[in-house]
């Protein structure tokens, strides 16, 4: 078990089918579905440069071509979603993201068998929020 870390930079993102949240002390993409069919995921990120493209609505439009009333994934979802789109379109469009950088703080720890993160919104406003808990069989 480590201590009790913090940040205060952190990306999520609703979709259709899943909520993503990418701290990048971590060096992760923590996916979490909206069904118990599926297992919350732990996607490892090799590095921490970030290509502006993947912050480029418009090109981001032409790549993934979303429906009218969809929004493209973006930032290191749009990255992985391209490089291999067969382990991320289930994800479905996005539907609101938000980065948070020097005024927030959020806090994590990792344990022997999973982690906690938190406290994050689960909404497009903070008057909702949660602290997830992920273990490393993918109950969340």
């Amino acid at each position: 078990m480590r201590g009790i870390e913090t940040t205060t930079d952190a990306y999520m993102a609703a979709h259709e089918h899943a909520m993503i949240i990418f701290l990048p002390p971590l060096l992760e993409m923590i996916v979490l579905p909206n069904t118990s069919e599926r297992k919350a995921k732990r996607q490892p990120i090799s590095s921490y440069h970030d290509d502006r493209k993947w912050f480029d609505d418009e090109y981001l439009q032409r790549v993934f071509d979303p429906p009218q009333d969809g929004k493209p994934p973006e930032y290191r979802v749009a990255e992985l979603w391209y490089k291999d789109p067969a382990q991320w379109k289930w994800i479905g469009w996005r539907e609101w993201s938000c980065f948070w950088a020097l005024n927030d703080k959020f806090y994590y720890q990792e344990f022997e068998n999973g982690i906690i993160l938190g406290v994050f919104p689960t909404g497009k406003t903070i008057s909702e929020s949660q602290i997830f808990t992920i273990t490393n069989n993918g109950v969340w």
